[in-house]
């Protein structure tokens, strides 16, 4: 039976524990697409090199919305250190991470198509830039176990700009400000009340939220294959 199950988080500059002796003190957005897309890439703000051998990685692409997206953000390496240059603050959110569970059952064509085609659809179009890698491990029972990693970025374009990016965050794009609100009054209602309507308020409320809505929208893709795909870059 195919599985359409999709994670997020956000990653952000802070480790959230402490240092290690002799470790990371901080988080890189190029630290990160150099562990997903399998590549060596080199951190200019930190003056490193990151370099992970990740076999089980067969696919990897930048998505560019196609209005004001420069050439030069097509490069995985050249991207992340602007989106790095772009974040000021010690504790920055640096790019939203999705990770979808890919059906055993498809080729790896048709698996290449179902991501992109989502991807396109439900990120790129809104002016995300996303970074694409497809990972097919072994699972713990032997088969393929097909998923993707997709780094988005969280500011729009903006040609005026040094680093090509907006000056501030679009915040819709983690949450809308109405739903937010309208999730946050549900929750204290129901907490306050514990009534079955205050519940089944609560529910609707927490339906509208981004990642239940990509959630349902990465199954509906998986039912309709093909849908939304463009052509490869």
């Amino acid at each position: 039976m195919a599985v359409y199950h999709l994670r997020l988080k956000v990653l952000s500059r802070c480790l959230g524990r402490a240092a290690r002796p002799g470790g990371a003190t901080r988080r890189s957005a190029v630290a990160a697409a150099a562990y997903r897309s399998g590549q060596r890439l080199y951190d200019d703000s930190q003056g490193r090199w990151f370099d992970f051998d990740k076999p089980d990685v067969v696919y990897t692409e930048i998505m560019l919305p196609e209005t004001d997206a420069p050439a030069w953000m097509g490069d995985r390496q050249t991207l992340w250190n602007v989106v790095e240059r772009a974040e000021k603050r010690q504790d920055a959110q640096l790019a939203r991470e999705v990770e979808i569970t890919i059906p055993r059952e498809l080729t790896p064509d048709q698996r290449i198509d179902l991501v992109r085609g989502f991807v396109g659809d439900i990120f790129v179009s809104k002016g995300m830039v996303a970074d694409i890698a497809i990972h097919v491990p072994d699972a713990a029972d032997g088969k393929e176990q097909p998923h993707a990693h997709v780094l988005l970025t969280l500011r729009e374009l903006d040609p005026t700009t040094p680093t090509g990016f907006s000056a501030t965050k679009n915040r819709d794009w983690n949450e809308p400000e109405n739903i937010a609100r309208l999730v946050a009054e549900a929750r204290k209602r129901f907490n306050d009340t514990e009534l079955p309507e205050d519940k089944d308020a609560l529910a609707t409320a927490e339906a509208l939220r981004n990642v239940n809505v990509w959630r349902r929208e990465w199954a509906e893709h998986g039912r309709v294959p093909g849908r939304g795909v463009g052509p490869r870059r």
